[in-house]
């Protein structure tokens, strides 16, 4: 009985799930701007020149198909 109980449980790790799709509308997509910060008198503003960069593409960069997997996932170990 205890090896048909874990039988069961290992087989929702190994069936269920699927492929995570990251192609799904992500929650900082519907983000919005917010007010500036307000410092105040006798402070500095904070230099935020630096804050974000997001790099150019390389010029010969692929675009993602919609399934392909997600960058964070890791290859597939039985390679199906």
């Amino acid at each position: 009985m205890p090896a048909v109980v874990l039988m069961c449980g290992l087989s929702g790790c190994f069936f269920g799930g699927g492929k995570p799709s990251c192609n799904k509308p992500q929650e900082y997509q519907v983000s919005e701007s917010i007010e500036a910060l307000q410092v105040p008198d006798g402070l500095d503003q904070p230099d935020r020149s630096a804050a974000l960069i997001i790099p150019e593409a390389s010029p010969g960069a692929k675009a993602r198909e919609a399934d392909d997997p997600c960058l964070d996932s890791p290859p597939d170990y039985f390679g199906r």
